[in-house]
């Protein structure tokens, strides 16, 4: 978990403390009407509380670094350490921000339920001759081939 400064969250700033720059949100995640359901067969619920917040993000910590892999979990893609190194593997490489655009827009604007290799590729060249603004990518997907062929319902 990262806090709104794009560093990790780690269960020692889970306090009350007023030193504490986070005090207000944990007064707020372990206000007495906050709960967490404990039994989803019985839907016996529990109060939050400092101790239970610290449990979980000292599981997180324990756990191993943090990042990202390829679909067959063998390759490590970009290591996370904070939530900067997330947004620039999602946005500052254009490659992963075309394929995800290209898997969305389609089925946003079109109708259409899957996209093709035409569609990345006339995308990918938008993004690649207007050096990555969005606008290209937008107008080479409305000047593919697959988006003239699209029959709306």
């Amino acid at each position: 978990p990262f806090d709104e400064r794009g560093l990790t969250f780690t269960a020692a700033k889970i306090n009350i403390t007023p030193q504490n720059p986070y005090a207000d949100m944990v007064k707020a995640a372990t206000a007495p009407d906050i709960r967490n359901l404990t039994d989803l067969q019985t839907k016996t619920t529990a109060v939050v509380t400092v101790e239970y917040l610290r449990a979980l993000l000292a599981e997180n910590e324990q756990s191993q670094e943090q990042c990202i892999a390829d679909r067959t979990a063998t390759k490590v893609l970009t290591q996370i350490k904070h939530i900067g190194d997330l947004t620039g593997f999602m946005i500052g490489n254009g490659e992963v921000l075309i394929h995800g655009l290209a898997r969305y827009i389609p089925s946003a604007l079109s109708n259409l339920p899957l996209t093709n290799q035409e569609i990345i590729t006339s995308m990918s060249r938008g993004y690649t001759k207007s050096d990555g603004k969005l606008l290209a990518v937008f107008k080479a997907y409305f000047e593919s081939e697959t988006f003239s062929c699209a029959v709306g319902d």
